[in-house]
């Protein structure tokens, strides 16, 4: 007799869950890794999103997040969402460079001035599909983003000229950041973003470019540089990305969520990174650091370098059969370059 209660009991509740729809039987839980540190800007906004997902699905989509690449570093976050490793990776471009010679065309100096104007011009739907999307292969693209505008930090020289560069050992973040620091004489220097610290204090490395904001609060060098050119010099561009099977295998109304919770954010996350110019500045200059802001023929010497950088990386791309130009002049139109 109890071998039958229990039977029909369990039929009845197999009856009652298949009556439902499929959509509402599972819970979905994703992995999002992420190498920025907790409390940078960004990896609150992924925090934010992630929630929002969760409290939209009426938690049946529930994604977890992971900072300070307690899931890998940097360099492998993208192979990590191709593996399936983690479901959703916040990556940076620059570190595989070699895969994106499109989208890291917006690294390119002086190409925008701002993570707003960056962020808005990388998720242009045309560009996106022509260009961009395509190159991200074996992965699904959420979003693109840029952050703010770089500048050139030393622990000792004072930088207001090209000339001043010539053999320091600079940190590069990108593919194209690394030419352009060559071809104003300095050797640059490849290290992930969380040994900056470590090697300045070491003499491994003169200085570095990078925005203000990784500088004075993502990464805490106040006090560890003494010198700041200020050229708003170029972006590095980032994206979030989702593995395609975890993709494919979401209900359809959970996969149109997910792609309706990525619309119309690029001015939000833009201002996110332009609102750390002022306080990661602020928090240099406190530390002791000199700001210097060129002008003039001085000025002019940067962005010359920065015109023989960009004619160089769009003739080797194009010449390895990358439509580098023709993807780079719809960039200058969005972006209202000459």
């Amino acid at each position: 007799m109890r071998n039958l209660v229990a039977a029909i009991a369990a039929i009845a509740i197999f009856l009652l869950t298949a009556a439902l729809p499929a959509s509402a039987q599972e819970q979905i839980n994703l992995k999002l890794s992420n190498w920025l540190p907790e409390a940078h800007p960004m990896s609150k906004f992924l925090d934010e999103w992630a929630q929002g997902l969760n409290e939209k699905s009426d938690g049946r989509l529930v994604v977890e997040t992971f900072h300070s690449g307690q899931l890998g570093p940097v360099t492998e976050h993208y192979d990590m969402v191709r593996r399936g490793t983690v479901d959703i990776a916040y990556i940076l471009h620059g570190v595989n460079s070699d895969r994106f010679p499109l989208t890291g065309l917006i690294d390119i100096p002086f190409l925008v001035k701002s993570s707003v104007e960056g962020t808005k011009l990388i998720n242009n739907t045309e560009l996106r599909e022509k260009y961009l999307d395509p190159e991200h292969r074996g992965v699904k693209v959420l979003f693109l983003l840029t952050n703010q505008p770089a500048q050139i930090l030393t622990a000792e020289k004072p930088i207001e000229t090209v000339g001043d560069l010539a053999g320091l050992r600079i940190r590069f973040p990108t593919g194209v950041a690394k030419a352009f620091l060559e071809e104003m004489g300095a050797n640059s220097v490849g290290i992930p973003p969380s040994a900056i610290a470590e090697n300045l204090q070491k003499n491994v490395i003169d200085g570095l470019m990078i925005d203000y904001g990784g500088a004075g609060i993502a990464y805490k060098l106040g006090g560890m540089v003494k010198s700041v050119t200020e050229l708003d010099a170029y972006v590095s561009s980032f994206g979030v990305v989702i593995n395609e099977d975890s993709y494919a295998r979401l209900p359809d109304d959970l996969r149109a969520m997910l792609n309706e919770s990525v619309i119309g954010i690029e001015e939000r996350i833009g201002q996110g990174w332009d609102g750390l110019n002022a306080p990661g500045k602020e928090a240099l200059e406190e530390a002791g650091a000199n700001i210097i802001v060129p002008q003039g023929d001085a000025l002019d010497g940067f962005r010359e370098a920065a015109a023989t950088v960009r004619e160089l990386v769009l003739a080797e791309r194009d010449a390895a059969g990358v439509p580098a130009t023709e993807a780079y002049e719809l960039m200058q139109s969005l972006a209202g370059s000459d």
